[in-house]
Formats: C-alpha cells, structure tokens, sequence
C-alpha cells in the first residue's frame, strides 16, 4: 500500500486505477480506496474495543475533499469505536465545520454568475479574493473565521489602497453571508461595517481620494472631433459615436441594430438634420441596471449609416459582425489619435465629463435633463420617485445642439 502520510487533493486527484482495488493511507487511520473502474472512496480502518479490526467506508472522492474527510473522520472515529453506527448529523456536521472560506467563496461567485451583467465581473471577484483574502485565511474553515483575521486582510491596504481594500471587506460579508444562509457559518459576520468594522477602521470617506476620469476640454472638441472623423476603421466610427450620444464605452461597443428603432435610411444622407431615431440600451447592459432610452440626433444617425449590417452588433471587426470590438479598442485608438507627450492625458470614458461640462457652461438646459441624458440616478431620491419621465424630447434637442457643437456648427 503506496504510503501517502501526507498526500494532498491533488496526488489523491492524478491517483490511476489499477487492475483491482487498492488503498492509499492518508494518515490518522485515513485511506483512500481506488476501484478498477476508477471510483474513489474515503475508508477508516480502526479496532473495536473487542480486538476486532473494521472497516468503514464514508464518502466519495472528489465530491469530498481530503480537507473534509480528515474533519468528518475526527468525529466519526469516536462512534464507531464505540459500536455505534455513524449518524447522518455527525457527517452533516463534519462537513460543515470542514468547508474553507475559498470553498464557500468559489460557491458564492458560482451562484451569482448568471446574476452579474458583466461577465469580467466574477472574474474580478476572484481575483480580489485570491490576491488578498486567500493568502490569510482562505484554506481557514469559514466556520471559524473571526474579525481579527479580516482585520489582518484589511488593515495592510486600508489606507494606502482604500477603494480596493472596501471592496474586498464588502466581497467578503458577501461571502460569509452565504455561509450564514447555508448554516455554515454562525453568529455575527466579522467584515461587517456597520456596528463591527466601522469601530476599528478609518472611514473610507476620510481616506478614499475621488480621481476623475481625464477629460478633453470642451473647448478643444470640435477640432478633435474632425481628426477622428478623418480616421479610417471602425474604431474611429466607434468613437464618434460614443461622443454625440454621451454613452459608457462598454453601452456603445456592445450596442446591436436591433436595439435602435425609427432609424429613417432618408436621414443617413450627410445633412444632419433632426431625427426619431432612438437607441434603447437593455437594463442587462446598463450601470444602474435600468433600461435608458437614447435620442440620436441626425449626426448620430449619419455615423450609423456608414456602419454596415453583416450581423447582429454594429460595431464589429469582424466580417460577420457577430461579436463586438474589444473594450481596448477605443482607448487604444486615443494613443493613436493624442501623439503630443506634452499633452494632457484623456480617457474615453472622460468625454462624458466633456459633455457634462459643456451642457452646464454653455446650455441652459435643465440639470435633470441633462443627467438624464447620462443615465445618471437623481440624487435626490423623492425628486426621482415623483419624475417618473425620462425627458426624452427635451434630451432630443439637448443631443442635437450637443452634436452641432461637436461638429463646429453654432448652438441652437
């Protein structure tokens, strides 16, 4: 019998089957039996209290861990020395005091996949919890996990890293909050804020410092606008796009053409003249996970005209347009378009702050119009419960002066 004191999941794992059964002692009267057919189970080899030697055979292999079979042993043992048969609750409870926070992390990311509008979103997750969390107390049971040893995820990046360290406290109440709802953790969650962390930690407010996305100047927009519009691909149409309809990047990359509608082919002629024409964005692409309904002034529409309809997305580098460009794509072009390193840094996502800016300095249209047009929420939450109406004709003329202005043309 291959001796494996200290075999781990992963030798257990790549264990082959042989022609007939065979057992690999894991230490502490633990074995794993290996079928034939390639089975794996978790056996105990132990003596009554009459001399008489016994096998007892629990559980399968992967489905429980060498982690858990080592835990559901130390409480089976006792019983079955005893001659007692093992209880169903004896397992149940083994089983639960076994269950890592990286387990119970992996299940929690899994549940909430398909809930997520992002895909990257769980990845993020993951990464979080494995750079921070799981060097500390990851392979710790999350049964036994305490406030002090979130405090030691915590506190080397808490002031230095806030935004990031407030993310990982909140992933992991996350986490321990499932645990909770599978009886697997209990008593109060240790990362916590209110009433637990918020006593032993600065407040991120007083620590976080607001870094805005580096925008472009008003002022300097139409000129950059003619330089893209000289560009040739898909990207620079992209762009184009993104600025006369003030929208997040990832909104207009993932945008298809049956999201637009009223898109009149007469208006795609080069005048630029006021349209209908409407782009409704789906809530499962949307920030705040609201649907937002976007008016396309006739310079919008124009830029959709030169974009061809091989498939579902509008743009697309590839030639059957059925995925979308990449999120890299736009800021990779802005390298291409700012060559002067004495220049100022931009980002894509900064020419909605260029929009802001403009329609508050140079409009007199109202703020709820145009944070509307941003698909920003009112902060004030009983004026956004009363203003049920998403502006859409004030937002229409809004765009259209917003495109003259972005094409050097006065302001209606």
């Amino acid at each position: 019998m291959p001796k494996l004191a200290f075999a781990t999941d992963r030798q257990l794992r790549n264990a082959k089957p042989r022609s007939s059964d065979y057992r690999i002692g894991c230490g502490g009267q633990l074995y794993l039996r290996i079928t034939p057919t390639g089975f794996k189970y978790w056996q105990t080899r132990f003596y009554r209290t009459n001399g008489k030697e016994s096998l007892h055979q629990f559980a399968s292999y992967p489905a429980t861990s060498l982690l858990e079979a080592r835990a559901q042993l130390g409480l089976l043992l006792p019983e079955l020395l005893a001659g007692r048969p093992a209880p169903s609750a004896v397992i149940e409870e083994a089983r639960r005091s076994a269950l890592s926070f990286d387990d119970c992390a992996a299940r929690f990311i899994e549940a909430k996949r398909h809930e997520w509008k992002n895909a990257k979103h769980a990845q993020q997750w993951q990464n979080t919890l494995n750079q921070h969390a799981s060097p500390v107390f990851g392979s710790q049971p999350i049964a036994t996990l305490t406030r002090d040893d979130v405090l030691r995820c915590l506190e080397p990046i808490w002031l230095t890293r806030n935004e990031t360290a407030s993310r990982l406290r909140g992933r992991i109440e996350s986490v321990v909050d499932w645990a909770k709802a599978k009886n697997l953790f209990v008593g109060d969650n240790p990362a916590a804020w209110k009433g637990g962390l918020q006593n032993l930690l600065a407040a991120p407010s007083k620590t976080q410092k607001v870094v805005n996305h580096p925008s472009l100047p008003y002022a300097q927009l139409p000129e950059f606008f003619r330089k893209i519009q000289t560009m040739p691909g898909i990207g620079a149409v992209a762009l184009q796009y993104l600025i006369l309809t003030a929208c997040r990047t990832s909104e207009v990359l993932g945008a298809g053409w049956g999201e637009v509608s009223q898109l009149d082919q007469s208006d795609q002629s080069g005048q630029h003249k006021p349209t209908q024409a409407v782009w409704t964005i789906p809530e499962s692409r949307m920030k705040a996970g609201k649907e937002h309904r976007v008016p396309l002034s006739g310079a919008a529409v124009a830029v959709l005209g030169t974009c061809e309809r091989a498939g579902p997305f509008i743009f697309s580098n590839s030639i059957s347009g059925d995925r979308p460009m990449s999120n890299m794509a736009l800021a990779m072009l802005l390298r291409r378009v700012v060559t002067d390193p004495k220049a100022k840094p931009i980002t894509v996502h900064g020419f909605r702050s260029t929009f802001r800016n403009w329609a508050a300095e140079q409009t007199s249209y109202p703020r709820e119009v145009c944070e509307h047009a941003l698909a920003h929420q009112l902060p004030d939450k009983v004026e956004a419960a009363y203003l049920r109406s998403d502006l859409l004709d004030k937002r229409r003329a809004l765009m259209e002066d917003w495109a003259g202005f972005c094409l050097g043309a006065e302001r209606c």
